[in-house]
């Protein structure tokens, strides 16, 4: 027996009859003002919603369903009103204060606007009255607005009881991992956006199969369009209302970046440019990340592997990606800033050889990018950031106390304080701060700085060891040592950490213990001859010679010393050491000749004077006084002022 008509089926004739109307309010038709302006809302004419639904609150005030849809009308205008919007929200909650959605409206206008306090309030709200899916849609606003408010924690929690209820509600899974990401759970955060990204590729094979079936094939399988729309409209919701597909791609290679799997993290940014997955291959944003991912995995290779040549084809793909960007977006304020920071890694780390095809770039150059960064986007904080960064580079360069540094040094604490008035809450500012606060010798300031960035990030080595500095420099060696080893626990291949912790070692009179980071701190500085780091393993070298001078092992202080003066035959320092350890051994002809070749590379009179008077020490000791004072006597040429050749030559004289 054929059923009556449906209920369905006579609100589909009531909205064709009123798009038979022109959605006019000055012609008189038979349609009320307020089914019009319902059909248009439908159609998305917002325009011509507004002006209807607008009359009909006037007219009648105490129409909920009126003001609701001309809050929803005035917030998808194409300029949207948001003032006008939450008014007329606003008198639909008073009107109805218990029907749901009309608070996930008035929290995304607060979000939209930027506060999020008031947001994160009526979202909660709204999760207490709600329940079954509109409460899960009101979580997953709820974690939104705390991730936006960089309340992580709270996100995470809000947006995991929402992907509890519904393991498909891909925007939750989304936002969960974004807030997993920013805590640095990164396998958990990798885990959720391949959930998200398992249903909206199940979704989408869902919807192939049914486009190449008949509506009666359909149906004997039981997958129908109702099945669909029921098991995934939040994926499609996802994928084509929010057109977030990218995005979650995106988001997944920031994951496996921050997780340092680099080639999985590339993976994900190329399917960001899939169109299948709805993305572009014209997406400059791609090739920026892209640029970043070479950039960290490039820094791995060279100071954790000492793989120059592989880092330097890894820096050249790096560059490339950039230069993919800037060309499909020449004025990309993130594409300069990335690279400025190639540009600044190179100049740190590598020589130009044009033998072997290999190019490096200056300091110079990195900065000359920031500026372009920062003038297509003045607000580029990350940009600020790295610039300061590489200014601080720039003053570790310079002498100490220089013109040239106490203006890179001003100039990096300006970029700084520039990125924390528009972002308050970076933890790597606060250890630039830091840094360059302990190259001022301010102490105090450098630790409230230092702790201060562990606040934020209790997993940054570079802040440990920020701290670990200002207690070594003001005398706090047990203290010192506690920071530079909780640095060593979150990166147990850290150069300057081993390093700083063998000094504090040294310092402590603990020899043994300052020798075994030593050479830790040189198993983990690159070796290779093009690198910029034969000075930095010269002076580790030079710092283990004189623990082993300490340990009287002078035939392994030598030998460490001949390596370091192979890497810098320039070494001054080391020629005088060399000198001691031969002394040390009553090779005396042996250390004279070692400071006959420090005389060769003193840099001043005064380093001359220095090397003139260990000459008439070591002459002193080995029973030849006439010598010795003839040393003292052209250290006393080269420095008049010299102390130590003063009280010698008078002691010899009298």
């Amino acid at each position: 027996m054929r059923r009556s008509l449906p209920a369905y089926a006579l609100a589909v004739a009531t909205t064709a009859l009123a798009a038979a109307f022109p959605l006019c309010a000055q012609e008189p038709t038979g349609i009320s003002p307020y089914v019009q302006g319902l059909a248009a809302l439908e159609a998305e004419d917002y325009d011509q919603a507004v002006s209807l639904l607008a009359q009909v609150v006037q007219q009648e005030p105490n129409n909920e369903p009126a003001w609701f849809s001309l809050g929803v009308a005035r917030f998808k205008q194409k300029t949207p009103d948001l003032p006008g919007a939450l008014e007329a929200f606003r008198q639909a909650l008073r009107l109805a204060p218990n029907r749901p959605g009309t608070r996930l409206y008035i929290g995304r206008i607060y979000e939209t606007q930027g506060a999020f306090a008031e947001a994160i309030s009526v979202f909660t709200e709204e999760v207490i009255r709600a329940s079954g899916a509109a409460k899960t849609e009101a979580l997953v606003a709820l974690g939104r607005a705390n991730y936006k408010a960089e309340r992580y924690a709270a996100a995470r929690e809000a947006l995991q009881e929402a992907v509890e209820a519904d393991a498909k509600y891909v925007e939750g899974l989304y936002w969960l991992g974004l807030a997993q990401t920013a805590l640095k759970d990164y396998t958990a955060a990798i885990k959720s956006f391949r959930d998200a990204k398992q249903v909206l590729q199940d979704y989408s094979d869902l919807r192939a199969a049914l486009s190449r079936m008949r509506p009666e094939q359909q149906r004997e399988r039981k997958l129908t369009e109702e099945k669909l729309a029921q098991e995934y409209g939040r994926a499609q919701d996802f994928a084509q209302n929010l057109l977030l597909w990218p995005s979650l791609n995106k988001a997944l290679g920031d994951a496996y970046l921050g997780d340092r799997q680099f080639d999985m993290a590339r993976n994900a940014y190329r399917a960001a440019l899939d169109k299948a997955q709805q993305g572009s291959t014209t997406d400059a944003d791609v090739y920026v990340r892209l640029a970043r991912a070479y950039l960290a995995d490039a820094k791995v290779l060279f100071n954790e592997q000492s793989l120059l040549y592989t880092m330097i084809g890894v820096m050249r793909s790096a560059e490339q990606a950039v230069d993919k960007a800037l060309e499909l977006d020449p004025k990309s304020g993130p594409a300069y800033a990335v690279k400025g920071e190639i540009y600044a890694f190179e100049a740190a780390t590598y020589n130009t050889d044009p033998k072997q095809n290999i190019t490096s770039h200056t300091y110079e150059e990195a900065l000359d990018a920031f500026a372009k960064a920062l003038q297509a986007q003045p607000d580029n904080v990350d940009a600020l950031i790295e610039r300061a960064n590489t200014y601080l580079k720039q003053a570790q360069q310079e002498l100490p106390g220089s013109a040239k540094a106490k203006e890179a040094l001003a100039a990096a604490r300006g970029d700084v304080q520039q990125a924390l008035t528009l972002r308050p809450e970076i933890a790597r500012a606060y250890v630039i701060l830091s840094q360059v606060a302990l190259a001022e010798e301010k102490y105090d300031e450098a630790q409230q700085f230092a702790e201060k960035g562990i606040a934020l990030d209790p997993k940054d080595p570079r802040a440990y060891d920020a701290a670990g500095l200002v207690m070594y420099y003001t005398g706090r060696l047990a203290e010192a040592a506690r920071y530079f080893r909780r640095g060593l626990e979150i990166q147990d291949r850290d150069a300057p950490l081993h390093f700083n912790l063998a000094n504090t070692f040294y310092q402590m009179q603990s020899w043994y213990m300052a020798l075994r980071e030593y050479k830790k701190a040189l198993d983990n500085t690159p070796t290779a001859t093009l690198a910029r780091t034969a000075y930095q393993r010269a002076y580790i070298l030079y710092r283990m010679a004189l623990a082993y001078h300490e340990t009287q092992r002078y035939d392994a202080e030598i030998e460490t010393l001949n390596d370091a003066l192979a890497l810098d035959a320039s070494y001054f320092d080391a020629y005088l050491q060399l000198a001691r350890a031969y002394a040390a051994q009553k090779q005396y002809a042996g250390a004279q000749r070692a400071l006959e070749q420090a005389q060769g590379r003193a840099a001043t009179d005064q380093d001359s004077s220095l090397a003139y008077t260990l000459s008439g020490q070591i002459y002193e000791t080995a029973g030849d006084p006439h010598a010795a004072a003839l040393a003292y006597s052209s250290a006393l040429a080269k420095d008049p002022e010299n102390p130590l050749a003063k009280a010698a030559l008078a002691r010899l004289s009298g």
